[in-house]
């Protein structure tokens, strides 16, 4: 299937598309027609911004591939937000989501990108049981320390990431999202009851309180460079320290190929900045 950019003008009607189901057999049937012409309108607004036409043109190329003879498992709403689980023609035992956003009445796909949440590739990734990882809270405006982490790199060394963080414990006892990136509170749970990525009541922030036995969803998000999940939970808080526990929650740009040993950054870019204390000591 080739899909064509030149000719992407045009759109559906909304009232096709004012469930999650309806955009799914939109996006699957466009997904299958030789020219695509529908398929750029089934995206919202914002969905390419930052983007170059050659990204842009391989997105939806990756994505028409893996809706070629896709099934819908799971239609999610709530309010502004939705998702899309379904598992590609290709690859049966994996499933895939797909995030949407509601866009003058109508459902739209939020990110050209889909997300593997469960199957053999991601399960190589993640092993047998979570990471364990130990954060202390951060108490001045110098280095992170063991303060911060890359979900990325799986590592705190500031020379095997290039100080790129995503995620730290502050002093005022909040996890910090890395820039760019997303929080979310998920309450009192287990990481193996986190099987999907939040939709309902989801309220992404940039950051949230560190309380202990509470699970979290980190999007770790940067363009160019990341576009995953990982879950994470706070087994327990002492003296300053938080006790972690985490893995994958899917797949994506920058995801680490394997969650129990470092994946250091290869790369001739200078290393990140490192953010101020946040708050009265800031």
């Amino acid at each position: 299937m080739r899909i064509l950019l030149a000719v992407l003008l045009f759109s559906l009607p909304a009232a096709a598309r004012n469930k999650p189901r309806d955009l799914f057999n939109a996006l699957h049937e466009e997904a299958a027609r030789p020219m695509a012409e529908g398929f750029r309108g089934l995206f919202a607004s914002a969905c390419f911004e930052g983007m170059g036409s050659a990204e842009v043109n391989q997105s939806l190329r990756d994505l028409g591939r893996k809706l070629s003879g896709a099934t819908l498992l799971k239609a999610r709403e709530d309010h502004a937000r939705g998702s899309l689980a379904f598992r590609t023609g290709r690859d049966r035992k994996t499933v895939r989501q797909l995030l949407l956003v509601k866009e003058r009445g109508a459902w739209k796909v939020a990110s050209p990108r889909s997300y593997a949440v469960s199957g053999k590739a991601l399960a190589r990734r993640c092993g047998k049981h979570p990471a364990r990882l130990t954060l202390t809270m951060r108490t001045t405006n110098g280095p992170y320390g063991s303060s911060a982490f890359s979900f990325t790199h799986v590592t705190n060394d500031p020379k095997q990431c290039k100080n790129r963080m995503d995620i730290w414990y502050c002093h005022n006892g909040d996890f910090h999202a890395g820039s760019g990136s997303r929080i979310l509170d998920a309450g009192k749970t287990s990481l193996a009851k986190i099987k999907e990525i939040p939709v309902a009541g989801a309220d992404w922030k940039d950051l949230a309180a560190a309380v202990a036995g509470h699970a979290y969803v980190l999007h770790c998000r940067h363009r160019g460079r990341m576009d995953f999940f990982v879950k994470l939970r706070v087994r327990k808080i002492e003296s300053g320290a938080l006790d972690l526990e985490w893995t994958l929650l899917s797949d994506g740009l920058g995801a680490p190929e394997e969650i129990h040993r470092p994946q250091p950054l290869v790369s001739l870019d200078g290393a990140d900045g490192t953010a101020g204390l946040c708050g009265k000591n800031g």
